[in-house]
């Protein structure tokens, strides 16, 4: 009885630790940082000045707004003009887009200073480069996002593969993942959806 006990103790520790430890250097590299929740996006930042240039980097013009209202619904006119708002919607247009409704998905989204504190944040993480101006980070459902290119494309590209690794038990192959993030950023951005 003590052995099965023992052994079913260290099985748990197995599995515990590493979440622990995942949770724990993730929260780390953030204790900083300021938040900013929508519905569906919290938004990890250092000043205020990121927040300020993540908003006007992705603000929705008046055929966005319209688009939105056509095909999300309004959430109120005052809330349209709001980044929660702006990025809740943004969301929902990117499941439009990919065909794949999921009504309770969240998202995080860390600002970083500049690409190549990406590109650091990528290599701490994954354990290899990356020049790319944005990633999302599987385990911790984060995109790791700048706002010195940023564009909204960007943005819902990297929040289709929040949605695509949520939305499917077994993941597609990472080049089919990656053509349909393209696809997502081509439609967004040309405002087609």
């Amino acid at each position: 009885m003590r052995t099965a006990q023992t052994l079913i103790l260290r099985f748990l520790c197995l599995i515990a630790f590493p979440a622990a430890l995942t949770l724990v250097t993730f929260s780390e590299s953030r204790a900083n940082d300021l938040v900013f929740k929508s519905q569906s996006v919290t938004i990890h930042y250092a000043d205020s000045g990121q927040l300020e240039a993540f908003a006007r980097k992705i603000r929705a013009g008046a055929f966005t707004l319209a688009l939105n209202k056509v095909l999300v619904g309004s959430v109120g006119e005052s809330n349209q003009t709001e980044l929660g708002g702006f990025l809740d919607q943004l969301l929902k247009r990117v499941q439009l887009v990919l065909d794949m409704p999921m009504p309770k998905i969240t998202v995080e989204i860390q600002i970083h200073k500049n690409v190549r504190e990406v590109a650091e944040t990528y290599s701490r993480l994954a354990g290899g480069s990356s020049n790319a101006p944005a990633f999302y980070w599987k385990k911790t459902n984060t995109i790791h996002i700048q706002t010195d290119n940023l564009t909204t494309g960007m943005l819902a590209h990297e929040m289709g593969h929040a949605i695509l690794d949520r939305y499917f038990a077994i993941q597609p192959p990472t080049k089919i993942a990656e053509m349909l993030c393209q696809y997502v950023d081509k439609e967004i951005s040309a405002g087609n959806f």
